[in-house]
């Protein structure tokens, strides 16, 4: 039986392959090119993602790079084998033990890897790696109440592994775990109210390990955690009843680990991106204007970075690019702080400018 099953399973991915080369056919990947006028070296372990935004050519999204282009919704021997590449051999190990666990959490940190996940029904498993290879594995058994509630981040806070989870997936009852590995044993405590909350931590990523060269690293005894926060309000139905949803709020948010509450950093400007690096949180505000926020001391420092129209945006290892469509594809400007480090052009043939978004990661 099981070796029916291992030939049904083949003839799947055979016929999955098949019908992704018969979609992807109509569009040839190399009609798209990255042109880096400066500084390649900020490219090394970037890319530009091309998605379509028409229907006719929706699934046809476009990796490009300064090693070429590939479809990204490739085979899946394709995707698999780019999974390996991506990850690097000296992650494997890491991401091998992660694989054993279910709705893992994971976040870099100066001293390596960490992640959480869950196995059995009641039993938390902790997860420290310097260098990806070799995987310390802690096990905190009996902790239902955890395992069985929505999580909503992790962080690392005097060398403590810290858990954010709404117990039995209730907003209003929301805890921090300290995990203890010591004595693998698990403290929690209610976080304030006060009107806001954590919707989730800002800085970590779910699944399986990423390679290094999409991985930001982030403080270990940062006071201030940056979160997307939202807050709880009453909505009263057609007949009358009254029921309670929450809502995500702009502005930029963090969570005060020793006050243990949500503390909004007063910014009326939307954000349109942000990252947590090392101690620094940076966000692009709508205005052009990039603000950064120590993370120990909560102090701020700002600066006008895009002159013109805001694009799209994203920050990686404190760079921050920005990308706005031209008529023949996109522009990428690369800043480190208020300084224009690299500047790059997306071209295509036969490009519609409204056809594509362009994103950079």
């Amino acid at each position: 039986m099981r070796r029916i099953l291992n030939i049904a399973a083949l003839g799947a991915i055979i016929v999955a392959g098949i019908g992704t080369y018969a979609v992807n056919g109509e569009q040839n990947q190399d009609d798209w090119m990255l042109h880096v006028d400066s500084n390649e070296a900020v490219w090394k372990n970037r890319a530009v993602r091309l998605s379509a935004t028409d229907m006719d050519r929706s699934g046809q999204d476009v990796e490009v790079s300064i090693d070429g282009s590939r479809f990204v919704n490739g085979s899946y021997i394709d995707e698999v084998m780019q999974y390996r590449s991506d990850i690097g051999g000296q992650d494997r190990s890491f991401a091998r033990a992660l694989k054993q666990l279910n709705y893992t959490q994971q976040i870099k940190t100066e001293d390596g890897y960490v992640a959480i996940g869950q196995k059995d029904q009641d039993t938390l498993v902790l997860l420290q790696s310097k260098d990806g290879n070799m995987v310390e594995r802690t096990e905190f058994p009996n902790v239902q109440s955890i395992v069985d509630s929505g999580w909503g981040g992790m962080f690392v806070y005097d060398g403590t592994v810290h858990i954010v989870y709404n117990e039995n997936y209730e907003l209003t009852n929301q805890h921090v775990a300290v995990l203890d590995v010591a004595t693998t044993t698990i403290d929690t405590k209610k976080i304030a109210r006060d009107g806001m909350l954590i919707e989730y931590v800002m800085g970590e990523t779910w699944g399986f390990a990423l390679g290094d060269g999409q991985r930001t690293t982030i403080g270990k005894d940062n006071r201030y955690i940056p979160i997307q926060a939202t807050r709880l309000e009453t909505v009263e139905a057609d007949d009358g009843e009254a029921y309670s949803e929450h809502m995500s709020l702009s502005g930029l948010y963090v969570y005060d680990v020793e006050e243990n509450r949500v503390v909004s950093l007063d910014v009326e400007q939307e954000a349109i991106a942000t990252s947590v690096f090392g101690d620094t949180y940076q966000a692009l505000l709508a205005d052009g204007t990039e603000t950064n926020i120590n993370l120990k001391t909560l102090t701020e420092t700002s600066r006008t970075i895009i002159q013109d129209e805001v694009g799209t945006a994203s920050y990686y290892d404190g760079l921050l690019y920005h990308v706005s469509p031209t008529e023949d594809g996109a522009k990428v400007d690369v800043y480190d702080g208020a300084d224009l480090v690299s500047e790059a052009t997306v071209t295509g043939k036969e490009v519609n400018p409204d056809s594509f978004q362009y994103y950079v990661y």
